[in-house]
């Protein structure tokens, strides 16, 4: 007897009110896969022009917002894989905000898509690769330093 889940399956676009929880086979895990067990998940994503505003959201982006505002000094924004699916949300934003403030530094660690605007180039480090083995390579220059002082 084959193993049922339950998935989300999506052929098109589709508005949130629109999506079916339906159950489907687990899938035969093939060399090289992995199955991953979901416990919860949520859907956040731009599928046409809007994009999903509710009170918690907009509680977060006014402390995100208070916090930016007390913060006048050096200031380091650390971009972590954040593609070009919703720039105006995170890249953008660190880009303006880097620009504005000769003391800011733009950090991006990104797989295949590392990058940063050319008048940024003096206040930005852009790391193309894996974001876990960037970070490990980053602790194991700090510990080093660490000894040093």
């Amino acid at each position: 007897m084959k193993r049922v889940m339950k998935a989300v399956v999506l052929t098109k676009p589709a508005k949130g009110e629109d999506v079916v929880l339906s159950d489907i086979a687990v899938p035969e895990v093939k060399p090289g896969w992995v199955l991953v067990k979901v416990k919860a998940f949520g859907m956040n994503l731009r599928s046409d022009d809007t994009f999903v505003e509710d009170e918690g959201w907009h509680r977060a982006a006014k402390r995100y917002v208070d916090f930016l505002d007390t913060r006048k000094g050096k200031i380091l924004f650390l971009e972590l894989g954040v593609g070009f699916n919703t720039p105006g949300i995170i890249k953008y934003p660190f880009w303006r905000m880097t620009k504005n403030n000769s003391r800011a530094i733009y950090a991006c660690i990104n797989f295949g898509d590392a990058g940063c605007p050319l008048e940024l180039k003096k206040q930005s480090v852009c790391i193309d690769g894996d974001i876990g083995e960037a970070i490990e390579k980053l602790v194991k220059v700090a510990k080093m330093k660490d000894k040093e002082w």
